[in-house]
């Protein structure tokens, strides 16, 4: 499962309860509603997600793998 900041924190939660019920890994995409981070930004959204994921949501610490999109970033 997928989850990023882009669109709303009620959709991201809202993923991030499911993965948790499912038990499945999440990863984390360093993007927010401006886009793809650049730079030290992704260490803020990373924040704010494993945060959202793990104290709001239940989703073990263990189950989220961040994507920090350095190939997109790279070719965008």
């Amino acid at each position: 499962m997928f989850a990023d900041l882009q669109g709303s924190e009620k959709r991201t939660s809202k993923a991030l309860h499911m993965a948790k019920g499912y038990g499945t890994a999440v990863i984390a995409l360093t993007a927010d509603e401006d886009g793809m981070a650049l730079t030290a930004e992704k260490n803020a959204i990373a924040k704010c997600l494993y945060d959202l994921a793990t104290t709001k949501s239940g989703v073990r610490h263990v189950d989220i793998i961040f994507n920090a999109l350095t190939l997109l970033i790279s070719t965008g």
